[in-house]
């Protein structure tokens, strides 16, 4: 079976940064209006200055599937009204 994978936006409380264009796997039926497709470069690197947290989701794509799977277990209304699943760090 094939993952679904999802809109996130990563949010940086502590710089005041986000992060667009990240897609995640989860492992439930993700709707249309989150549904992204895998590929291009790596968000990590020399991208905006973001906190240790958001460095570590970003470095382990394993927790950062977690956090989000945790974000989405109660429903994705409130998802799609942001037009990504927001993980805050």
């Amino acid at each position: 079976m094939q993952p679904n994978w999802v809109r996130v936006r990563l949010r940086c409380n502590h710089r005041g940064q986000t992060l667009e264009g990240l897609c995640v796997p989860v492992s439930r039926g993700v709707p249309n209006e989150l549904r992204c497709q895998p590929g291009g470069g790596s968000a990590s690197g020399s991208g905006p200055d973001v906190c240790g947290e958001c460095k570590r989701l970003l470095s382990d794509p394993a927790r950062l599937r977690d956090v989000v799977d945790d974000l989405t277990r109660r429903g994705w209304s409130d998802h799609v009204k942001a037009g990504a699943v927001v993980v805050a760090c």
